[in-house]
């Protein structure tokens, strides 16, 4: 999914994609540090951080991934093409969103493909929302619900600005039925129309009824919750409606930095420093009968400084040798847990819609 798409043809193998005017981008400027920009023509257009200031017009007709410098100091920024992982480092949060680890989880377990139809409560920041569109693209569709109405609108001019609203539907809707005299459920969707259902709403079972009704047969539900008694009132009503499957996952990530460091060692496999060390034996042998004949000290012959020493354990010294050049380092990558490691997010629920002759079965059951 091009997340700038404007009616340009580009031909990823041909031709490197250039930056546009109006085009969204991702502000790197550091591996921690990432926000989004819409760039924009004109002398008047400067986007400031403490790295300088940077102008939108030297940005422009730049390729994705380029470094731009500031005009005013040494600092450099780089410019990235968004992608949903990137947009959820970038975006400006206006509820906890999904990451990118429980996203994957997520659409993997769903089962979601190109061209499914999937119906999202709890649009909530929109991060989940185009994942999900990324998924689906280009013949799918993503039906969002939002029960704030500054929030979903908000989603729907970001997703327009993105160009994504013939794959997005976003609506302000109470879909759980408990405020606004409103009946619950998600208007617009035929029965047994949807692929898969994600529920990010505090109380979720009140919309499995809901989604059970849009669901097809053998198709999966999502529920994100972050606490673990929304997962109990949700698996109950889960097996009260039929569904079968029910499991919950949690991810815990656990970040790991990376260096590059160098580790000092003996070139114990090249024939130079054997061959050494036996020359130096040999002079050992040279040195003590010199020195009986002219009385000339183990200095003035072979400077301590200039040979590599071997100490009274017949062993070679290590300062000396490294000192010499026969103690060599090389590169070695390492890795560690990072000292903040990330903690809870939330409990992912899944279940599978159960067949219409089962549920004919539990409503007969329950009149």
């Amino acid at each position: 999914i091009d997340m700038n798409y404007n009616n340009r043809s580009i031909n990823r193998e041909e031709s490197i994609k250039l930056i546009q005017s109006n085009d969204l981008v991702i502000i790197y400027e550091r591996h921690n540090q990432l926000t989004h920009l819409y760039v924009k023509q004109g002398i008047e257009n400067i986007y400031q951080n403490k790295y300088g200031a940077f102008y939108h017009d030297d940005i422009i007709d730049k390729p994705f991934g380029s470094r731009i410098y500031s005009r005013s100091t040494a600092g450099w920024i780089y410019v990235l093409e968004p992608t949903p992982e990137l947009w959820s480092l970038a975006l400006n949060t206006r509820t906890q969103i999904v990451n990118e680890v429980d996203a994957s989880i997520i659409i993997t377990a769903l089962d979601i493909y190109s061209g499914c139809r999937v119906v999202e409560s709890g649009t909530g920041s929109g991060n989940m929302t185009i994942a999900l569109a990324r998924t689906v693209y280009p013949n799918g569709k993503i039906y969002s619900y939002e029960y704030n109405n500054m929030r979903a609108q908000i989603a729907i001019e970001e997703f327009d600005k993105m160009h994504l609203s013939d794959v997005i539907s976003v609506q302000c809707r109470d879909v759980c039925g408990k405020y606004r005299d409103s009946e619950g459920g998600f208007i617009g969707i035929d029965a047994q129309s949807i692929d898969a259902v994600f529920l990010d709403l505090p109380e979720p079972w009140l919309a499995i009824e809901h989604s059970r009704y849009v669901l097809k047969e053998g198709r999966s539900i999502c529920c994100y919750s972050p606490c673990i008694e929304q997962v109990s009132k949700t698996c109950e009503k889960l097996r009260e409606l039929g569904f079968y499957d029910i499991r919950m996952v949690e991810v815990r990530q656990r970040p790991y930095d990376t260096r590059q460091v160098t580790v000092e060692s003996a070139n114990l496999g090249h024939e130079s420093l054997t061959n050494e060390i036996k020359s130096i034996d040999n002079n050992s042998v040279d040195e003590t009968s010199v020195s009986d004949n002219n009385h000339q000290s183990d200095s003035d012959i072979n400077p301590p400084d200039k040979r590599l020493k071997i100490n009274e354990n017949n062993k070679v010294d290590k300062w000396k040798a490294f000192k010499s050049g026969h103690l060599s380092g090389y590169p070695m990558l390492i890795t560690k847990p990072e000292n903040t490691i990330k903690g809870h997010t939330a409990f992912l629920t899944f279940a599978v819609r159960p067949s219409n002759s089962i549920i004919d079965k539990i409503n007969i059951s329950n009149s």
